[in-house]
């Protein structure tokens, strides 16, 4: 799909205000200061002049629209025998900057918080005592087979994003990158992201649905799942509650359960 913009821009205390020549209305606002984050957050080695110099580089860059979301590395890594594909922008590129300015804006709307193994493991621990003393309980640990290689981009733009209260300029923005991309995949920081709003719907779903069976402890790190219920459920049960609230979340994202 092309996308033909009709903009201009003035620079006002180093930020940038972009108008839409037919509405004259201001619809986007970036400013140094928060580009000068990002590029400091992505190389803590960078002297303050290298970073002031940088980012005016990159300012200038996005000003001017010149970046393009189809310019990623695709790089296949063997782990434990399995191919991992990761897809990757070369680090302080404007692209790799825009992703990370988009996630922070995507994280703040959406309050997104991302699960801390630890802080799991020690609620975990402290639930195991009491759980020896049930007289009825069941664990189940489950998690979602190639799951950033599942979730369709799209999709999460569409039904999550789309009519949130992020800035339109940022949706805009947001669309180019999707454009580029059919899945969630590994490597790109705007995954984590996206993944994470869909993946908080699933929570509640889920949550909601074994509220009958006693459910107590539920988290989720990323893609692994552990919950403890102090009622008895069945195993086919289970697997037929997952997959219906996988199919109402993730749509015709080809998402499943490992086996």
């Amino acid at each position: 799909m092309s996308h033909i913009y009709f903009m201009f821009y003035r620079i006002e205390d180093d930020i940038v205000y972009v108008y839409n020549v037919f509405r004259w209305k201001e619809i986007y606002m970036v400013s140094k200061q928060q580009i000068e984050y990002l590029v400091r957050r992505r190389d803590f080695s960078l002297t303050d002049a290298q970073v002031d110099m940088k980012s005016t580089m990159l300012l200038a860059d996005i000003y001017n629209r010149r970046f393009d979301f189809s310019l990623y590395k695709r790089e296949v890594f063997t782990q434990q025998g399995k191919k991992r594909v990761v897809f990757s922008y070369s680090k302080l590129s404007c692209e790799d900057i825009l992703c990370q300015y988009l996630k922070k804006q995507m994280d703040s709307v959406f309050n997104v918080k991302y699960a801390s193994r630890r802080r799991i493991m020690n609620i975990l621990f402290n639930i195991l005592p009491v759980v020896k003393d049930m007289n009825d309980f069941v664990i189940i640990r489950a998690d979602f087979k190639s799951f950033f290689d599942s979730v369709l981009v799209k999709h999460v733009y569409d039904n999550y994003i789309q009519n949130s209260v992020l800035k339109r300029y940022d949706k805009e923005l947001l669309e180019l990158y999707t454009n580029e991309f059919k899945y969630c995949y590994a490597g790109l920081c705007l995954s984590n992201g996206m993944t994470e709003i869909v993946c908080r719907d699933f929570d509640e779903r889920i949550k909601a649905k074994l509220s009958q069976h006693g459910i107590f402890f539920y988290e989720r790190y990323v893609d692994d799942i552990l919950l403890i219920m102090n009622k008895y459920i069945s195993k086919d049960k289970f697997l037929k509650l997952i997959d219906s609230t996988i199919h109402e979340v993730f749509g015709d994202s080809p998402v499943k359960l490992a086996t």
